[in-house]
Order: structure tokens, then C-alpha cells, then sequence
């Protein structure tokens, strides 16, 4: 298969090999790659948290998994409100365009079936 690539696209790849070659070459578990907005990559830091128990094999509890989904939600790059409400905006004038364009081709179909079957000119 035969890929078509920009040279700019070419290079954030080969940036992005070459920081995961750099987290392979420290070998540290607690590295995590991370993307920021500006698209720079970057590593950080984070702990790992491992209890006695899980690594024992253990099971866990319902309790630690709720704890998990709040350490995930926190680790969410959420959207800012501004561009929150610009995205509704567009879904909502989208919605009515779309909407009214339906009902005129209804509109259309309907006088063209009273046209058709019915003879009313």
C-alpha cells in the first residue's frame, strides 16, 4: 500500500518516534507520554500506585474501581466553555437548516404526488 504524506506530517512522525524511543531508552515505569494542545510531546512524571493486595492478586473492590474512573475523569483534557457553546451553536443552526430542508423536499414530493395521482393543477 502506498501512503501519500505531507513533509510537515512526515516530521511529527519521526518527532514522535523519536520520543518514544526516548521513553523506551530510560526503561522507568512511572513515564507516561502525554500530548498538550499545542501538539508538542512531552513525558511526565506519574506515580504508580500499586497496593500489596492487588499485586498479590487480590480482588478488588467496587470501591477502588469508582476510585480509578475519578483518577481517570481527572486526566481528561476537558474543552472550554466558549468553544463548548460555539460548537451548540453550530450543531443547532445545522439541525434547523437541515430540518427546513427536509420539509421543503416533503413539500416538493407532496405536490408532485397531488400532481401525479390526484390531477389537481
Amino acid at each position: 500500500m502506498i501512503a501519500f504524506v505531507s513533509n510537515t506530517h512526515y516530521l511529527k512522525v519521526k518527532n514522535f518516534e523519536k520520543n518514544v524511543l526516548l521513553l523506551k531508552s530510560t526503561n522507568s515505569p512511572n513515564l507516561v507520554f502525554f500530548s498538550k494542545k499545542n501538539k508538542q510531546a512531552r513525558f511526565s512524571p506519574i506515580k504508580m500506585q500499586k497496593n500489596e493486595e492487588e499485586s498479590s492478586g487480590n480482588k478488588s473492590t467496587i470501591l477502588d474501581f469508582f476510585q480509578e474512573v475519578k483518577d481517570e475523569i481527572k486526566m481528561i483534557e476537558w474543552p472550554a466553555l466558549d468553544r463548548v457553546l460555539k460548537q451548540f451553536v453550530i450543531v443547532v443552526i445545522s439541525l434547523v437548516f437541515s430540518a427546513l430542508f427536509i420539509f421543503s423536499i416533503d413539500g416538493l414530493f407532496a405536490a408532485g404526488n397531488k400532481i401525479l395521482f390526484e390531477g389537481n393543477f
